[in-house]
């Protein structure tokens, strides 16, 4: 029993250990499906973060990134900067994840509330009938 306490203690206490990386970007285009995600320092273009396009290189697909979502500022609330690629553009700021591991956790909340109080029922039940036998 003390074992089992152990266990659910330590996958409890996990979760708060653990970090989402969600990493900011720029995307090139509307309805473009690359973003940029290598920000140029501190550099501000028109009031907007710059981000670095290098020939291609520093990019994702839409297809390569989890939990994308878009940060609601709308086309030209990025700059990106051709340094031997294309020309430059602006672009929509956008949070992604490279790993489906780091999306938030929020839409499960619920089942796990449920799984956990069933369980303490159950567990709480069976040691009341176990104490007045």
């Amino acid at each position: 029993m003390k074992s089992t306490l152990f266990v659910l203690v330590v996958l409890l206490l996990f979760p708060i250990f653990s970090k989402a990386a969600i990493v900011t970007g720029c995307q090139a285009t509307l309805g473009s499906n690359t973003i940029y995600y290598d920000r140029d320092g501190t550099i501000l273009f028109n009031g907007v973060p710059q981000y670095r396009n290098d020939n291609y290189v520093n990019r994702y697909t839409l297809s390569e990134v989890h939990c994308y979502s878009g940060l609601g500022s709308g086309q030209g609330s990025c700059y990106i900067k051709g340094y031997g690629g294309p020309g430059d553009d602006y672009g929509t700021l956008v949070t992604f994840s490279t790993s489906p591991t780091d999306c938030p956790i929020d839409g499960y909340v619920p089942l796990l509330l449920f799984s956990f109080s069933s369980l303490s029922f159950f567990w709480i039940r069976k040691r009341v009938e176990v104490a007045s036998i």
